[in-house]
């Protein structure tokens, strides 16, 4: 769509709100699919260099892509990972700890039949089974909160996939 002209963290934020307000992303799959779908496209670019830009391209394609079968190894990740603590030179291990914590978690969530609560329910927030809140389970609902384009630095151009990690933490737990 419009993610070549994403070039700045304001810029990503600014695409977000696009496809959340626009109208034109039609997604009928859950919140685990399009995790699943945005951690093969991931795995297909983990080795260029993230700009804001590519991550704006993996964030829609995700919604196109088919996701990858789920892998039951993907339950040891029973939590987010310290985003405070974690090594800022393994930026692409972040993000993997994040995104197969968050679906691993969702498949936990669906199997145990919370994500079936009527829609007000989720909508005041969910404890998953490590204890961490859910407020978002759309994906575009997901995406618009893990960013803020009035709250984003507009001179913010790099960009690692430690951003998409704290972006997908942000999109879980911000109501």
């Amino acid at each position: 769509m419009f993610f070549a002209s994403v070039k700045t963290m304001s810029d990503y934020a600014y695409f977000i709100e696009d496809l959340v307000n626009e109208g034109k992303v039609k997604f009928e799959g859950s919140l685990e699919d399009y995790l699943r779908a945005l951690w093969g496209l991931i795995l297909k670019h983990k080795n260029i260099s993230p700009t804001w830009m590519l991550l704006a391209y993996l964030v829609e394609e995700a919604f196109y892509a088919p996701p990858v079968s789920f892998n039951e190894d993907w339950m040891v990740y029973d939590k987010p990972p310290d985003l405070e603590a974690d090594n800022p030179n393994q930026a692409f291990e972040t993000l993997q700890k994040m995104i197969l914590y968050q679906i691993a978690e969702l498949h936990s969530m669906g199997a145990a039949g919370t994500l079936d609560l009527p829609g007000n329910v989720l909508f005041l927030g969910v404890v998953g089974p490590s204890g961490h809140g859910w407020y978002n389970f759309h994906p575009l609902s997901f995406l618009r909160q893990g960013v803020d384009p009035t709250q984003s630095d507009t001179n913010h151009v790099q960009c690692d996939w430690y951003d998409l990690a704290v972006i997908l933490w942000l999109g879980q737990i911000y109501e």
